[in-house]
């Protein structure tokens, strides 16, 4: 399984990512959140795609490119830079 695919079926595991739904998630559970080893690195809205919340974990290359992924196949504005530190631009 890919990193893409993780995103758009909302659960799953594909090497050091997972997608998981949260214990706490209100209503009728659409919220996900995407891990990189033990790091949560995004939480987003399964069915509108919106993206509620991030961390740039340890500003690693694999950190941008599962990040990037992520945002792109949630149509998302953002993307995840390196260039002179770790930072979500929009």
């Amino acid at each position: 399984m890919t990193i893409k695919e993780l995103i758009e079926q909302g659960e799953g595991k594909a090497h050091n990512w997972k997608v998981v739904k949260p214990d706490t998630a209100p209503g009728d559970g659409d919220l996900r959140e995407l891990y990189h080893h033990s790091t949560r690195m995004l939480t987003w809205n399964h069915t509108t795609k919106e993206v509620i919340d991030w961390d740039l974990g340890h500003g690693s290359k694999s950190d941008q490119d599962g990040m990037n992924i992520a945002f792109q196949v949630l149509g998302s504005k953002y993307y995840y830079s390196r260039k002179g530190g770790a930072a979500i631009l929009d």
